[in-house]
C-alpha cells in the first residue's frame, strides 16, 4: 500500500515537471513557435486546397493527399528556411534532412489520413486528424534535425 501511493507521487511529480518544462520551452520560443505556426497555416491552407481541388477532380484520396502534401511543402521549406528559422547562409545541408522529415511524415499522415476515412467515410475530417498529427512531429524535427 505504501509503495503504491510512493509510486502515484513519484508519477505525479514527473508529470508536473515535464508539463513545467513543456510551458519553459513555449514562452522561451514563442516568437519562432509563432511564426512556425503561421507558416503552418498558410502552408496547411495551401494542402488543404490542393487535397480538395485533386480529390473533388479524381475521387483518389491518397492522390489528393500527396499532392495537397507537396505543395503545402514547398512553401514550407521557403518560410521555414527563410523567415521562422532565419537560414541565411546558401549551403544546400538543410534540404535532405527537411525532405527526409516532410516525406516520413508525408507518409504517415497519408496512411493515417486513408486509415480514418475507412473508418469514419468523411476525407474532410480524416484530413484534419491527418494535419493534427503531423504538426508537432515536423516542427520537433525541423527545430531538432534540420534547421538546428
Amino acid at each position: 500500500m505504501i509503495f503504491k501511493e510512493f509510486n502515484k507521487y513519484n508519477i505525479n511529480m514527473q508529470r508536473k515537471k515535464i508539463i513545467e518544462k513543456l510551458f519553459q520551452y513555449i514562452i522561451s520560443n514563442k516568437k519562432e513557435l509563432s511564426k512556425f505556426f503561421l507558416v503552418g497555416i498558410l502552408s496547411t491552407f495551401i494542402n488543404y486546397i490542393t487535397y480538395i481541388f485533386i480529390y473533388k477532380l479524381s475521387s483518389i484520396i491518397v492522390l489528393a493527399s500527396f499532392s495537397g502534401y507537396s505543395f503545402g511543402l514547398i512553401i514550407s521549406y521557403l518560410l521555414s528556411r527563410y523567415w521562422t528559422f532565419s537560414i541565411k547562409n546558401n549551403s544546400k545541408n538543410f534540404i535532405m534532412p527537411f525532405l527526409f522529415i516532410h516525406f516520413s511524415g508525408l507518409i504517415a499522415c497519408v496512411s493515417l489520413i486513408y486509415l480514418v476515412d475507412k473508418f469514419i467515410d468523411n476525407y474532410v475530417i480524416a484530413w484534419f486528424v491527418g494535419a493534427l498529427f503531423v504538426a508537432p512531429y515536423n516542427y520537433i524535427g525541423l527545430k531538432k534535425f534540420a534547421f538546428k
